[in-house]
């Protein structure tokens, strides 16, 4: 839901959203979940962030 209130158009919103499920099929949908989560907790609505946290293995809680 953050991610679609801080984007000023709702097709960058729209896409961003996508971008991050579109994270699952590479990497499974609890360690999205979890990234997710972390994202969250830093306060930070985006692909970039989410993928970061993938990347990093900091999704593991």
């Amino acid at each position: 839901m953050g991610i679609l209130v801080k984007k000023q158009h709702p097709e960058q919103s729209y896409k961003s959203c996508l971008g991050i499920l579109h994270l699952a099929k590479k990497v499974g949908d609890q360690r999205l979940e979890n990234a997710c989560k972390r994202a969250l907790d830093y306060g930070a609505f985006n692909y970039n962030m989410v993928k970061g946290i993938l990347k990093k293995g900091w999704d593991d809680i």
